[in-house]
């Protein structure tokens, strides 16, 4: 019995440990401004590194979107769908926002190219399937 109860323990335990690595900082910090109620705030955070005139227009086009989201109404929250690594320096992150007229879908590309996190990607849509993929949103494989 303690021979199996260790075996189960050491087949699951490293598994669950995987599944809970944290998100980078910089996630979770713009997560928390659009929990503040600061959009601007979560994007700027999310494209500090966004270097080139192009990142600007980008950045930029992002910053206007936030007046849209605010016509969503009171901001309530996210979910983390999913967490998707991409080899061991590039994370997918899916998440739903949750405002008050519909849920906008989320998806953030975080890039590690030495030791630090970056923010490389942020996608926004009303519309899962233009960001989540089928299978990603499918019962069998939901969940952080």
């Amino acid at each position: 019995m303690r021979l199996t109860l260790l075996l189960v323990t050491a087949l699951v335990v490293p598994g669950l440990a995987a599944a809970q690595k944290p998100l980078p900082t910089s996630v979770m910090v713009g997560l928390d401004s659009l929990r503040s109620g600061n959009c601007e705030a979560a994007f700027r955070i999310w494209t500090f590194a966004w270097n080139t005139p192009a990142d600007a227009a980008k950045r930029q086009e992002l910053m206007t979107s936030c007046t849209t989201l605010a016509q969503m109404g009171t901001f309530f929250g996210y979910d983390i769908v999913r967490t998707v690594p991409v080899g061991p320096n590039v994370l997918r992150i899916y998440v739903v926002l949750r405002y008050e007229a519909e849920p906008v879908y989320l998806l953030l590309v975080a890039y590690r190219p030495y030791t630090t996190w970056k923010v490389t990607g942020v996608f926004w849509n009303t519309n899962p399937d233009k960001l989540f993929s089928p299978n990603l949103l499918s019962h069998d494989t939901a969940g952080p």
